[in-house]
């Protein structure tokens, strides 16, 4: 009788311990829960889909991805957005974004190429609107070049969908005529 009291004291004092120990200490589990998810990628081609329609394609030397905001951040970044038969590249150094709110900017030294149109400056803006319609913008110096012809201004708004650029002043434009120096 004595033993089986002293067994029953100990069980209770056992299993107290243990539910107290397990109660102070958090669990591994929830501390992975309290990170912040994130993907790291190297050498990383990416497609950009809306539907049907390919919006984007490009490469870039890494990328990182918090799953949780789908905020990303990439380095030596080209894309390439299809249009007609001329598509748009961009290029730059360093980029960083919002993935779920479509937006995206460049820095770092920004190169626009459409054709043999050439436009650069020091960063710019990708953001598409609740209609579907896309805008490249910049708020730097920018210049824009063409065989025989360049014109600098500072700000610049491209529209994507109407292939339209406009530069904001003050404007300075040179032309060369063909086959003067």
């Amino acid at each position: 009788m004595f033993q089986r009291s002293w067994m029953k004291v100990m069980v209770c004092l056992a299993l107290g311990l243990i539910l107290a120990a397990t109660a102070c200490h958090q669990s591994p589990q929830s501390e992975t829960k309290a990170l912040a998810p994130e993907l790291n990628l190297e050498r990383v081609r990416f497609r950009v889909w809306r539907g049907a329609e390919l919006r984007a394609r490009g490469e870039a030397r890494e990328v990182r991805i918090r799953r949780d905001t789908t905020e990303t951040v990439a380095t030596e970044l080209r894309a390439e957005l299809p249009r007609g038969g001329t598509p748009v590249t961009v290029t730059a150094p360093a980029g960083e974004g919002v993935l779920s709110a479509s937006t995206f900017s460049v820095q770092g030294g920004v190169i626009l190429t459409r054709g043999d149109a050439r436009a650069t400056t020091d960063h710019a803006s990708y953001a598409q609107g609740p209609d579907g319609t896309a805008q490249i913008t910049g708020d730097a110096p920018v210049a824009v070049a063409r065989p025989g012809f360049r014109m600098n201004g500072v700000g610049f708004s491209y529209d994507l969908a109407t292939d339209v650029l406009e530069l904001g002043g003050p404007l300075e434009a040179h032309y060369a005529r063909s086959g003067s120096r």
